[in-house]
C-alpha cells in the first residue's frame, strides 16, 4: 500500500517539534528534512508586488462582445468572463504564473547557488528544458532538495516571512534604546 505524501501542515508540525528541520530565523536559514542548510535573504513585499505587477501584463484580457437587446436597448458592448477559451487561457496564465513565481522567490530568497558540477538530478532534466539558465538550474536544484510540495510550501513561508522581524531582532533593537543604568 502506497504511502500518501505528508501534507503541509504535517510537514510544518514535523519543523516545529524538530529544530533541525525548518527555518532557524537566527542563522536566517532554512534547514531541509535531509539536513541541507539553505541560507535565506529577505524578499520584501514590495519586491513581490513589483514582480507579481509583471507577471500581471500577461494575463489574459476578458474578452468583449457586442450586444443586441432589441429595438427597447441599444446595441453595446459587455465583459464576457464566462467565454470558454478566455476561461483556458486565464487557468493557463494562472498555472504559468504560480511556477513564475515560486522560481523569483526560490531565487530571490535562497542565497547559496546551485553546485557547478552537475547533479545526477540535474543532468536527467536538462535534456527537457531549451536553456539551462542558472535561475533554472537553481530553481530545480532547491526542489531536488526537498521531500515534496509540502516542504516547498514551507520554504516559501520561510522565504516570505524571512523580511518579518526575528525576537532576537527586536530584542537587539529594544536593547538599543535602553541606557546603561536600566
Amino acid at each position: 500500500m502506497a504511502k500518501n505524501k505528508p501534507t503541509t501542515t504535517e510537514v510544518t508540525d514535523v519543523i516545529a517539534e524538530d529544530v533541525s528541520h525548518g527555518l532557524d530565523p537566527e542563522r536566517g536559514a532554512f534547514f531541509t528534512l535531509t539536513g541541507e542548510e539553505l541560507p535565506l535573504r529577505p524578499v520584501h513585499m514590495f519586491v513581490v508586488e513589483r514582480y507579481q505587477a509583471v507577471l500581471e501584463k500577461d494575463k489574459p484580457k476578458i474578452p468583449v462582445i457586442e450586444t443586441d437587446h432589441g429595438k427597447d436597448r441599444p446595441k453595446g458592448r459587455e465583459a464576457h468572463p464566462n467565454d470558454p477559451i478566455y476561461k483556458e487561457a486565464l487557468e493557463q496564465w494562472e498555472r504559468n504564473s504560480g511556477v513564475l513565481m515560486m522560481q523569483f522567490m526560490v531565487n530571490v530568497g535562497v542565497a547559496k547557488d546551485a553546485p557547478v558540477e552537475d547533479s545526477d538530478y540535474l543532468e536527467a532534466i536538462a535534456p527537457y528544458f531549451e536553456e539551462m539558465t542558472p535561475q533554472v538550474r537553481k530553481y530545480f536544484w532547491v526542489l531536488s532538495l526537498l521531500s515534496g510540495d509540502a516542504e516547498a510550501a514551507a520554504l516559501l513561508e520561510a522565504i516570505g516571512g524571512n523580511a518579518m522581524p526575528t525576537q532576537k531582532g527586536m530584542d537587539d533593537a529594544a536593547d538599543s534604546f535602553r541606557s546603561n543604568g536600566e
